[in-house]
């Protein structure tokens, strides 16, 4: 479903005249970060639990380029993002963990 989501979403891109650079970039990190998220569900509970989470913390930094730049998303969007991924990668590591 996701996967579907994110080429109609490259069709509006393209259709809208969004800047290729800009497609491929979200592109290669929609493979990226899925391709993390795979592997995450082959490790162990723990393991997986942790990679994703640290995935999830890394995916603000990504938001804190879009916020800086203002582009791609609207900067409260990237705020927003920024403040949900960071505490909830540290909680579940913190209850993966105890």
């Amino acid at each position: 479903m996701l996967g579907g989501a994110s080429v109609v979403l490259i069709v509006v891109g393209l259709a809208l005249r969004a800047s290729r650079t800009a497609l491929a970039a979200q592109s290669l990190a929609l493979v990226a970060y899925g391709g993390v998220g795979l592997v995450a569900l082959t490790l162990g509970p723990v393991a997986g639990g942790v990679l994703a989470s640290l995935v999830l913390m890394a995916h603000a930094v990504w938001d804190v380029i879009h916020y800086r730049r203002n582009a791609v998303v609207p900067r409260s969007l990237a705020e927003t993002c920024i403040f949900f991924d960071v505490p909830l990668g540290v909680a579940v590591i913190v209850l993966l963990l105890t």
